[in-house]
């Protein structure tokens, strides 16, 4: 009997995604070759993975991408520290899904806004075990690389498409976002405000909700990938928006 032919579909970006079945190529760009060859073992014994290639010099990643044209690429975080390269790898259509490693020191609200900023939309912690990890690299592909890796987040999730209007986060709310990202307390923040402190807890719980945040680190991670926290995202609110 005649095999019958995969279904296929298109990306964003116009390649084709392959069926469950088909195993999707993996190459790796890491300045750690023994942390490198240990994720080619998890690859290898991945049925949904193929690797198809490595190097450990971040001048020579867009090469590889464009050589290879791998349907994913993992990339170290510390072969950029300016964030040049995630922003050129992240835009270049010969990668359909960039994955970022991180040491778990990096996720913090601090770097993951960072890293929101150089374009990278999936993160992915280096001390995630190897079943873990082999398991993330295939979701964070299926889920059209909108899956972020944040701390206290079990699996990906895209804020982005399931906000609804009535989840948008008001002015007051937005500002209060804005003063979790600098590390200030409910107390503080109350205090900032003049209002109470049950007031702004009450605010922080809806900014939870709407964002579908877990802890402040979370909401804070959230609102950099959203574009919600700015210069301006901290500052007091004009008088005519306190009720909101």
């Amino acid at each position: 009997m005649a095999s019958v032919p995969l279904l296929a579909q298109k990306t964003q970006n116009g390649r084709t995604r392959r069926s469950e079945e088909t195993a999707f190529t993996v190459c790796s760009a890491d300045q750690d070759v023994l942390f490198q060859l240990g994720v080619k073992a998890v690859v290898d014994r991945s049925r949904r993975l193929s690797w198809i290639g490595a190097i450990n010099d971040g001048n020579r990643v867009l090469t590889l991408g464009s050589r290879l044209r791998p349907d994913i690429l993992l990339l170290d975080a510390r072969l950029d520290v300016g964030g040049n390269l995630i922003r050129a790898v992240t835009s270049s259509p010969a990668v359909e899904t960039v994955i970022v490693l991180v040491s778990s020191a990096e996720l913090t609200p601090e770097r993951v806004g960072a890293f929101a900023e150089y374009g990278a939309v999936c993160l992915l912690d280096r001390a995630v075990g190897p079943v873990k990890l082999a398991e993330r690299i295939v979701q964070y592909h299926l889920w059209g690389g909108s899956a972020e890796f944040l701390p206290g987040t079990p699996e990906p999730r895209i804020p982005r498409a399931r906000r609804r209007n009535s989840d948008e986060l008001t002015l007051r709310e937005t500002q209060i976002l804005g003063f979790i990202s600098i590390g200030l307390t409910n107390a503080e923040i109350a205090e900032a405000q003049s209002v109470s402190a049950e007031t702004v807890r009450s605010h922080v719980k809806n900014v939870y909700r709407k964002l579908g945040a877990r802890n402040r680190a979370h909401a804070v991670a959230l609102g950099h990938l959203e574009n919600l926290i700015g210069p301006q995202a901290a500052q007091p609110a004009p008088a005519h928006s306190a009720a909101r």
